[in-house]
């Protein structure tokens, strides 16, 4: 049931639990009223296009749209704790087979040498400044002053405190049933490094981090407004633990029918 009448904008930060977020706006919103955006290169005609059209979500890795005035349009994102995303990030990639990961692997073989690759740092400072790597590269204070003040703008969900975000956004978007299963999960995960790598991270993503702590500051005002959280929270989570199963059924049957579309079509 869709009553919410605002477009989405959702910015999927990478390894912030962006798939599962997907998985859910998938759920909540006709699929012909969803669009999918996973490249920069034309991002200004894609998106106004994207707008003009009867799109519902616009969801996908690109950056905050700074050419586009927030009139009749709700921005979503999820931020994530810099040095676990950092971690994450690098377990995915180094465990993809996708030829762009494999080519970046050979750049940086270790997460001490990921870390250190400039496209990897502040991803997520990056990501809501809208601003192009150059532009960020010159003025790195001014791009973190502009994802605050972008930020500002957005609904904004914690992966550190998933279900919360999930009861909040249920409420003020009226999501019908936002159960999940968590998706897309790294293999082959290590998590507990020593503590000079993860200053290393920590130096590396300084942006990131008091980027993050700002959201936070957002985030709980955010859950200020809702009346008897705790209940909600609670019934939530009770919920989504009785039916995680059938959920996770649910999105293998999904991926399994993707696949097969997509060996008829191409």
């Amino acid at each position: 049931m869709e009553s919410f009448t605002q477009k989405i904008i959702f910015t999927h930060i990478p390894k912030t639990a962006g798939t599962t977020i997907r998985d859910i706006l998938e759920n909540q919103y006709r699929s012909n009223s969803i669009a999918l955006v996973y490249s920069q290169e034309n991002i200004q005609y894609t998106l106004n296009n994207l707008l003009a059209s009867n799109n519902k979500v616009i969801m996908g890795h690109f950056r905050h749209p700074n050419f586009i005035t927030p009139t009749n349009i709700l921005f979503l994102t999820f931020l994530r704790e810099p040095v676990k995303r950092i971690i994450s990030h690098y377990n995915y990639v180094s465990n993809s087979k996708d030829k762009v990961h494999i080519a970046l692997m050979q750049k940086a073989s270790t997460i001490q040498e990921f870390v250190q690759l400039e496209s990897q740092q502040n991803l997520q400072t990056k990501y809501l400044s809208g601003l192009s790597n150059e532009d960020f590269a010159k003025a790195p204070q001014a791009a973190l002053a502009k994802a605050k003040e972008n930020i500002d703008s957005y609904m904004v969900g914690i992966t550190e405190r998933f279900d919360e975000s999930i009861v909040f956004f249920k409420e003020k978007l009226n999501w019908k049933k936002p159960y999940y299963t968590t998706i897309n999960k790294s293999k082959k995960r290590t998590t507990n490094y020593d503590t000079q790598t993860q200053e290393l991270i920590s130096s590396c993503n300084s942006l990131d981090i008091e980027l993050y702590t700002y959201a936070l500051d957002k985030f709980e005002n955010q859950l200020s407004l809702l009346t008897n959280f705790d209940e909600k929270l609670n019934t939530y989570q009770a919920q989504n633990k009785k039916l995680k199963n059938l959920y996770f059924v649910k999105h293998r049957v999904k991926l399994i029918l993707q696949k097969i579309l997509y060996r008829l079509t191409h």
